[in-house]
């Protein structure tokens, strides 16, 4: 199913680049790299509103690099839950 309810801009942002490039590149690279451009905007949202309200640039960048280190984890810890679910079918 191409528009999934809980992924409907991210799929239709990957398959928009993925035909962009002609489908030169394998469609993996491509959500890994739309991935990690999503995660450096999140991050420098983040840290730019941190920033603003408490005033101090070195809680922005901590709290910031907690945030990006706290959704590296939550992905971790749940991909042997996918991969064993997906080995079911």
């Amino acid at each position: 199913m191409l528009l999934h309810a809980n992924h409907l801009l991210y799929n239709v942002l990957g398959w928009a680049s993925y035909h962009a490039l002609g489908e030169r590149v394998r469609a993996l690279y491509v959500l890994q790299t739309l991935d990690s451009v999503f995660a450096a905007a999140a991050f420098y949202l983040l840290s730019g509103l941190v920033e603003r309200v408490t005033g101090s640039i070195r809680t922005a960048l901590l709290l910031g690099g907690l945030f990006a280190f706290s959704g590296s984890w939550c992905v971790s810890r749940s991909m042997p839950t996918l991969i064993f679910r997906a080995s079911r079918y």
